[in-house]
């Protein structure tokens, strides 16, 4: 019934004994200091004994301000990340950490402040960030590489990047959030700047046989916004600067698009997973609206991914992938 869903999969040197991966989901679940505690390494232990082939768990590069994500932006923050990844381990799964800065960060003068590539008002947050100087960038940039180092201290198999969701980085990428004119602005090679230096970073952090991958948005539902057309040399740029695999993402927050509503037909945006695919030579994974493994196996057996990322369906099933693993 399940010709490739439940076979092993390589990406670099980390072997996934099935094509599942677990998306990254905010739980909430994070301490007050931002670090990770009991019930967060529950949560994600439960989807690890329930058949997970990779788990990507979200977590702060930088300082924010906010316990939304758990922190891995100081050495702090080790104890509770090796405890994490340890009862993932022990129950046969991988686990990827997603380095994600959302809208708000820390700087000089230490208060969270909204930011972003232009002072371009934000929708979801109804005001206007202030626009990042070149120093800053470069300060941000930085924090990436630093926190690369600890995700792989704190034993993490892999190590994603987040450009997607209207986030940050997502936004340096657009043409509707960045009106830059100086290097990081304007072209799309100047927008991609950030993205680039930014696994440059991490590549020189965890070296070059740790498995690094970026979330990348791959159309953003937004009018004049980034499209699966600029996605393919995009797609094709990181691959060329060392990284091991693309996590598809589209849509961004603001975006009128539904894109994991029920309303969204099962795997209805792989296709822009099959796109990139077929343009590059690192693996591929479909996302959105992917809750059943029927449809998982679909999308694989079409050709449009090497893998398959779910969500919600593994928050209200963490057992999903090994009952159905056992009429494969």
């Amino acid at each position: 019934m399940f010709k490739h869903l439940f076979t092993p999969f390589q990406i670099g040197n980390m072997e996934l004994r099935n094509r599942i991966v677990m998306l990254p989901m905010t739980t909430g679940y994070g301490e007050v200091d931002e670090t990770v505690g009991d019930r967060f390494i529950a949560f994600f232990a439960a989807r690890a004994e329930g058949g997970a082939g990779l788990i990507v768990i979200p977590f702060s590069p930088v300082a924010a301000g906010s316990p939304a994500e758990p922190g891995i932006f100081a050495d702090r923050f080790l104890p509770g990340v090796s405890r994490l990844t340890a009862a993932i381990r022990a129950h046969g799964a991988k686990s990827s950490c997603q380095l994600i800065t959302s809208y708000h960060v820390i700087l000089g003068n230490g208060t969270p402040e909204a930011v972003g590539p232009s002072p371009v008002l934000n929708q979801i947050l109804r005001r206007t960030p202030r626009a990042l100087t070149v120093a800053e960038i470069k300060s941000i940039v930085a924090a990436y590489g630093s926190a690369a180092r600890r995700v792989r201290e704190g034993g993490f198999d892999a190590l994603e990047v987040l450009v997607g969701g209207g986030y940050l980085l997502n936004r340096f990428l657009s043409p509707i959030a960045n009106l830059r004119e100086d290097e990081y602005g304007g072209s799309l090679e100047n927008r991609l700047r950030i993205v680039r230096e930014v696994v440059a970073a991490i590549r020189a952090a965890v070296g070059d046989d740790f498995p690094v991958g970026v979330r990348l948005n791959l159309d953003e539902q937004m009018p004049g916004g980034h499209t699966i057309a600029e996605s393919v040399p995009v797609a094709r740029a990181l691959e060329e600067a060392g990284v091991n695999f693309i996590d598809s993402y589209t849509g961004w927050h603001e975006a009128s698009v539904p894109t994991v509503a029920a309303s969204v037909p099962k795997g209805g945006f792989a296709h822009l997973a099959g796109a990139i695919r077929g343009a590059v030579g690192i693996p591929v994974i479909a996302a959105n609206r992917i809750n059943d493994p029927f449809t998982a196996e679909k999308i694989l057996s079409a050709g449009q991914a090497d893998l398959v990322g779910m969500a919600r369906a593994l928050l209200a099933d963490p057992e999903l992938p090994s009952r159905y693993s056992r009429t494969s």
